[in-house]
């Protein structure tokens, strides 16, 4: 995280939170305002020295998503659906979640080596596979036996959708390779072939916030 003190010092955090700010002998009182990379909430912090010397205080933010601090997520897409990947890489990193973009095979179904890599890897909490749909309209499928694979797929239905339902957005439980070959929770998304420019980024809002769902029973 970044660290910005009241006389416009900037300090860089080392792995365990600790940081190296050059003031006063006899500090009055600071302020501290708090701009982290990824995980947290900004914040600012005063801090009362009362002229003593001031060392080591003991400062906590709020994550920003506490579901998703810290969950390992793998991303499986082929290049040609960056423009849905990023949004979603993005806005994961920023929760604090731990993001592998599965390197992706070629041929028919590139999704098997992807599938390889993460049973290989071990330790993820969700993957999520990003295909073009033939049509003009999203599908969402899970996997007919995963309780958290539907709650995540209803749940970014219903964010994506919000009151307007039904809204032409398809959940089914489907029989897409990475669905029954991964021991983590899976969703697979078939993203339509025209769109407007901004739904890409909807989508990965949608996700962020239906996420927790899947980790109700974890």
């Amino acid at each position: 995280m970044i660290v910005v003190a009241e006389n416009r010092q900037n300090a860089m955090t080392n792995p365990d939170g600790y940081f190296f700010l050059s003031l006063p002998l006899r500090a009055m009182n600071m302020k501290l305002s708090i701009s982290p990379v990824t995980g947290y909430l900004p914040a600012e912090f005063l801090i009362k020295a009362d002229g003593s010397t001031t060392q080591q205080p003991q400062i906590v933010l709020a994550p920003r998503s506490p579901a998703l601090l810290g969950r390992r997520i793998g991303i499986i897409a082929t290049r040609a659906q960056d423009e849905w990947a990023r949004p979603i890489v993005r806005s994961l990193m920023l929760a604090g979640a731990v993001i592998r973009r599965l390197p992706a095979g070629s041929g028919a179904h590139p999704e098997y080596d992807s599938v390889a890599t993460a049973n290989r890897e071990g330790g993820f909490d969700i993957l999520i596979t990003l295909k073009p749909a033939s049509g003009t309209s999203f599908e969402l499928r899970h996997y007919h036996r995963s309780t958290g694979g539907k709650r995540l797929a209803d749940a970014v239905l219903s964010n994506l959708c919000g009151s307007k339902k039904p809204c032409g957005i398809k959940v089914n439980a489907g029989s897409d390779y990475e669905l029954g070959h991964t021991a983590a929770t899976a969703l697979v998304i078939y993203t339509p072939r025209q769109y407007e420019k901004e739904v890409p980024a909807s989508l990965a809002a949608a996700l962020i916030k239906a996420m927790p769902a899947a980790f109700k029973d974890k």
